[in-house]
Parts: C-alpha cells; structure tokens; sequence
C-alpha cells in the first residue's frame, strides 16, 4: 500500500468507548513507519545487553530501536493521567527500565 501523505499521531483521550477508532487508526500508522509487528508480537524484542559487538547484532539493535519509537510514539498519543500511568507501567528491566511497546500496547 502506496501512503501519498505523511501520517499524524493522533491523541488518544482515554474514552472507552473511542478506543476501537483510535487502535484502528493507529495500526496503520504502526504498519506505515514499520513496528507494526512490535506492537502485535510478531517481531520480539531483544533484552539490550550492555554491549552489541558483532555485525549480527545490527538486526538486535534494529528491534530495538522500533520498540523505542513504539513506545515513546504510542506515549505521545496519550492526553490524559490515567493513560500515562499505564504507559509508565509498561517499562520493564529486562529492557534495563525502557518501555515495552507489546506491554503498553496490551494494556
């Protein structure tokens, strides 16, 4: 699917009864800038060691990095308390206290 305009983040008000609209919308953003698969499972996110050395490490580091722009994207979609404190409960060690887009995204 061929995307003609760029596509806006759009806040989440933490209306139940507007989540369905907002998830809709915000999985083809995901699948637009490509973690997609982060929030649904399909690409696994590594534990971040203190050091990745080798040129295999560069697929790690790419996981990585999408689950960050998951996370802090999905963040920034959400306008009120209640919202964040669920994000914020997303942050896990084995990500060494990072968010785990998957875990927000469940929530």
């Amino acid at each position: 699917m061929m995307m003609t305009k760029k596509m806006k983040l759009q806040a989440f008000s933490g209306k139940r009864e507007l989540w369905k609209l907002w998830k809709g919308k915000h999985l083809i953003i995901a699948h637009s800038r490509k973690y997609l698969g982060i929030l649904t499972g399909k690409i696994v996110v590594p534990d971040k060691p203190e050091n990745w050395e080798s040129e295999t490490d560069a697929d790690k580091l790419n996981r990585w990095n999408l689950n960050e722009r998951a996370y802090y994207e999905l963040c920034s979609c959400m306008s009120d308390l209640p919202c964040m404190m669920v994000m914020n409960q997303s942050k896990v060690d084995r990500l060494q206290g990072d968010g785990d887009a998957k875990l927000a995204w469940d929530s």
